[in-house]
């Protein structure tokens, strides 16, 4: 398992195959040519060399076959936000410290337009701290009741808010999952 920038984690395959700009997605082969995943990340630092991490190609293939009959992946729930952790601000790290907020904070910084939570009164730059009553202690705590969701479940977000004199006020919102629509970038 890895943690990404948002705090998702997801089962990879370590290799030390090169993986450079512009070639993520490329597959991960064995010495048969046997397609064993598809390379997805890589770590550079100056502490490590050629780490390289693959989507397992067990994992791939369901999501390869409906891209390619439907053109996305039905039946894929999604909150419909965008988002990043607490601890990528440090402004906002610290006000959470002070109000005593979970390290899994996520930052609302995007609504869609097709996501219930839209229309809610919820705002750019309100933060979820528990989902289900439940408080983020990390990022995977929300984003496992969406991956093990359905299109159309029900989820308690808990929001904090900054007030004017850096509180919080908190308050629950209702939403409901829905499917996740979107194609796939093309790379030229």
């Amino acid at each position: 398992p890895i943690s990404s920038e948002i705090g998702y984690t997801m089962n990879c395959i370590q290799h030390d195959a090169a993986i450079n700009p512009g070639n993520s997605g490329g597959m991960l082969v064995n010495q048969y040519g046997q397609v064993g995943g598809v390379n997805s990340q890589k770590i550079a630092a100056t502490n490590y060399e050629g780490m390289g991490f693959a989507i397992p190609i067990t994992d791939a293939i369901p999501i390869i076959k409906n891209l390619i009959k439907h053109g996305y992946v039905p039946n894929r729930p999604k909150l419909g936000i965008k988002y990043y952790p607490v601890s990528a601000s440090s402004q906002y790290s610290m006000i959470a410290q002070i109000n005593g907020l979970p390290a899994g904070t996520l930052i609302i910084d995007e609504i869609d337009s097709e996501s219930s939570l839209s229309g809610k009164g919820v705002r750019q730059y309100d933060m979820i701290i528990a989902v289900n009553g439940k408080e983020l202690t990390s990022a995977d705590i929300l984003l496992e009741l969406i991956d093990d969701g359905k299109v159309g479940d029900k989820l308690t977000l808990t929001i904090a808010r900054i007030n004017k004199d850096y509180s919080v006020s908190k308050f629950d919102v209702e939403v409901s999952l829905v499917e996740d629509k979107s194609v796939p970038e093309q790379v030229e």
